[in-house]
């Protein structure tokens, strides 16, 4: 068919037949002054259901489905794009419930668990403490190029602690761990353990060094070799919990090899050079290195002047 012998309605009768489309086909509902016109189509629409229907071809079924489907498609992506631009919140309140009461079991187990063994919640706590002091000792690495290390007097033996000259240097090793705090750079409390009920808490004006050798909660790296110790080299032991050949300030070559703090987890808490910290329970490190005695060689005597062999040598002291 061609455009020329189409037949278009004049405009009066087009806004009667779209009032009469918009009224799903009740005349009732349309105006009262288009109501004789939409009548008139109505009666033109009625012969349509006389009139032989012609067979739908499979091509415009399939065409017609399509658009439906493209339309429904359409209508669903405009659903979700509306749904993304709408503001809410992430979790629901159900699943905030369920969260909680989660993390409320998880942490109830836990405190039991730390109740009934205490032990394991200190050791925990010291490793804690430990990796703290490791950002502190590496921040003072990358400030002065070494762990801290103060000027050892002449005379001094590292195991003599809270002494030290007229010139200010210090005879003991514990001073260095000191040095650090009052750096700003280590926090006093990460150099304490749950398990030592003598540990320094508070540092006093002017304090350099520790009472005495019950308030030392960690062993360091024995700090006055020739070669200093260096963050940047070959992992090494550097902090652990106390040495048990010197926890009482004296050596004695009968405590065995389990450090107080953790007599009975039967073990020590050890830090390395590259943050890690391990429960070992001997005095030798993955490496073979003996982090108590000088080099790897366990001594029957030691006066205070025992050097590590080389930079590479773990020789943790008070």
């Amino acid at each position: 068919m061609s455009e020329s012998s189409l037949v278009s309605l004049c405009p009066a009768d087009q806004e009667a037949l779209d009032a009469l489309v918009d009224a799903g086909f009740e005349l009732q509902a349309v105006p009262d002054d288009l109501q004789p016109r939409a009548e008139r189509l109505m009666q033109v629409l009625g012969l349509l259901d006389h009139l032989p229907a012609e067979s739908t071809g499979d091509l415009l079924v399939a065409r017609t489905l399509q658009r439906v489907n493209e339309a429904r498609q359409q209508q669903r992506y405009s659903q979700q794009i509306q749904d993304l631009n709408t503001p809410r919140s992430l979790l629901r309140w159900p699943d905030l419930i369920a969260v909680a009461a989660v993390m409320l079991i998880g942490v109830s187990i836990v405190l039991t668990t730390f109740k009934q063994d205490p032990a394991s919640a200190n050791q925990i706590a010291c490793a804690t403490n430990l990796q703290g002091a490791f950002k502190g000792l590496s921040a003072y690495a990358n400030d002065y190029g070494t762990l801290p290390v103060m000027r050892l007097s002449s005379s001094g033996r590292w195991n003599r602690v809270n002494t030290f000259d007229d010139d200010g240097s210090t005879q003991s090793n514990s001073a260095n761990q000191l040095l650090a705090v009052n750096t700003q750079h280590v926090d006093l409390d990460n150099l304490a353990c749950p398990e030592n009920p003598n540990a320094l808490l508070k540092l006093q004006p002017e304090m350099r060094d520790f009472h005495d050798a019950r308030q030392i909660s960690f062993s360091i790296q024995n700090m006055f070799g020739a070669e200093k110790p260096r963050m940047d080299g070959l992992r090494m032991a550097i902090l652990s919990d106390r040495n048990p050949y010197f926890a009482g300030g004296r050596f004695n070559p009968n405590s065995g090899d389990v450090s107080p703090n953790h007599r009975r987890q039967g073990g020590q808490n050890v830090l390395f050079t590259d943050g890690t910290v391990s429960f070992i329970k001997s005095a030798n490190t993955d490496g073979g290195d003996n982090i108590w005695h000088q080099g790897n060689v366990k001594r029957a005597s030691y006066n205070g002047t025992e050097l590590p062999n080389n930079r590479f040598d773990a020789f943790l002291v008070p």
